[in-house]
């Protein structure tokens, strides 16, 4: 009884699905490269094939992909530009105490 199991359908359709490996790369490359999985993503939604409904859910997971690389690098560049320090011997003025090194020449 063994050798009785009887697959569904759906579950060999999706195993050979000619596009499976398609909508895996799509969606890597959502994670990895947000933008070459914003051009897969559409890709996979034309086709008509079960597919289909993965190009939606690629396109969704590289926005939101894309929209955090840029929240991390606009974060990163803000902390970066906020630290600069600043040199004793300069004679820009101390906007703690209000004073220019150039008073004490």
């Amino acid at each position: 009884m063994m050798g009785d199991f009887d697959w569904t359908r759906e579950q060999t359709s999706e195993r050979d699905d000619p596009h499976r490996d398609l909508v895996v790369t799509g969606y890597l490359m959502a994670v990895v490269i947000p933008i070459v999985g914003f051009v897969i993503g559409i890709v996979v939604a034309t086709r008509q094939t079960r597919a289909a409904r993965h190009g939606s859910r690629i396109i969704i997971l590289s926005v939101l992909a894309f929209a955090i690389y840029m929240a991390l690098i606009v974060h990163a560049i803000q902390q970066q530009n906020a630290y600069q320090p600043q040199d004793p011997y300069s004679s820009s003025c101390d906007s703690n105490y209000q004073v220019c090194s150039s008073d004490y020449n």
